[in-house]
């Protein structure tokens, strides 16, 4: 998770090689959203510039993240471990 706000910061500040690479949304500028083999995470970025620095100071920064089941199945507990009580 520490990677992927690390990486949503990069690509939100200008200049950098994340945001070169990076396709922003008009709509929603402040969300970058990160693919890769396994599914997708958003994050949410919301920074200002501060006067008389050249750093950008970030207010919020968060993960949206979904998860699908990995598997499904069964599990068989024999009778008598129900009995222990």
């Amino acid at each position: 998770m520490t990677g992927a706000l690390c990486l949503g910061a990069a690509a939100s500040i200008r200049g950098t090689v994340a945001h070169r690479v990076a396709r922003v949304n008009v709509a929603n500028p402040g969300v970058v959203v990160i693919e890769h083999p396994a599914g997708r995470l958003e994050t949410r970025m919301s920074m200002r510039a501060v006067p008389g620095s050249d750093m950008p100071v970030f207010d919020r920064a968060g993960i949206v993240r979904t998860a699908r089941p990995l598997l499904a199945g069964n599990v068989h507990i024999p009778g008598e471990v129900w009995n222990l009580a």
